[in-house]
């Protein structure tokens, strides 16, 4: 199979696993139930994953692995500390983000990175300073232009509206049943992203694009080192370019987003993500509150909700489409 066509199938392979779970999640809790004083069953890691995935040079998974519904539920042990993930696919993620921080601790060990923190902290004034002698040319250099920022500007403002007019709404009904599994252990909900209509990010993109990984990562520990690098180079003038070089791993450890989604991921603002999700996921017929939880969901990264509505939307608007993002609104770790 053409590595094009390997990539499109993997997303409608995602949205068919999500749209399988949606199916049979009504019935969870009640399995759980049955189950509750049942130790999970486990499988060795070299029937579920690539002996390359479950131990490399930075890492090795814990033997044997346990089973969480219908996935592995891999340790992962490591030089930068322990990572839990579910399935195969994030275990090639996480592996694949080891190198990534070997990488960042490495750059972020120089003194000429430290030069450009210390230029940051001052580089605010500049900014507020530049905003108030030329505020149309200072929007332009972080920004798409006025228009642009205005825009993200009113969707971040109608985002904060409707998402305090859903929690009036959730304090006035009944609790709903949840099938939603806990976040992975010491893992901490991930930050937000999407409150940023002057573009920011766009270092941590940078960053993100020349590393090979999800700007938007959920890894604790790369996402503080990834937030440092795009301080560093944002506000500090530090070249991302001139920093770091290719960090190689075999291909079929990562997995990969489409031309398009990758595209988007790298090129495009996560407001502007947002904004255009939300007006796919509406024209498919699924509810504006089932989106709006779907988008609000910080464990499902601004490029993971990119690569569904791509996948989906190939779909057209059909039956079961509001249950996939339903699920999927749910989903942590």
């Amino acid at each position: 199979m053409a590595p094009a066509r390997a990539r499109r199938s993997s997303f409608h392979g995602l949205a068919a696993i999500l749209a399988a779970v949606a199916l049979v999640a009504p019935g969870l809790n009640t399995a759980h139930a049955k189950l509750a004083f049942e130790p999970a069953p486990t499988l060795p890691g070299s029937e579920l994953a690539p002996a390359a995935v479950l131990k490399g040079p930075l890492h090795t998974v814990a033997e044997p692995v346990s089973l969480d519904g219908y996935f592995g539920r891999f340790d992962i042990e490591s030089k930068f500390g322990k990572f839990s993930v579910l399935g195969v696919n994030m275990l090639g993620v996480r592996v694949h983000e080891l190198h990534a921080i070997e990488a960042l601790q490495k750059v972020q060990s120089s003194q000429a990175f430290q030069d450009a923190l210390v230029r940051s902290a001052q580089a605010p004034a500049r900014f507020v300073q530049s905003a108030v002698t030329n505020p149309v040319q200072t929007v332009e250099n972080v920004g798409q232009g006025l228009g642009t920022v205005i825009g993200r500007i009113g969707f971040f403002a109608q985002s904060s509206v409707q998402s305090m007019s859903d929690a009036a709404a959730d304090r006035n009904a009944p609790p709903p049943q949840s099938n939603a599994a806990p976040a992975p252990y010491g893992e901490t909900v991930p930050s937000g992203f999407t409150g940023d209509p002057f573009g920011f990010n766009r270092a941590r993109r940078e960053w993100a694009m020349q590393l090979n990984i999800d700007p938007y990562t959920t890894n604790p520990v790369l996402r503080p080192l990834l937030d440092n690098a795009a301080t560093a180079s944002f506000a500090g003038s530090f070249a991302v370019n001139t920093a770091l070089g290719a960090v190689s791993m075999p291909v079929n450890l990562v997995v990969e987003f489409d031309t398009t989604v990758r595209d988007q991921v790298w090129n495009t603002p996560a407001i502007d993500l947002a904004r255009q999700n939300e007006a796919t996921l509406l024209s498919l017929g699924v509810a504006g509150r089932t989106t709006r939880d779907f988008l609000r969901n910080r464990w499902f990264t601004p490029s993971l909700q990119t690569a569904l509505v791509t996948a989906l939307a190939k779909f057209g608007a059909i039956d079961g489409m509001e249950s996939v993002i339903r699920v999927a609104a749910r989903m942590q770790g």
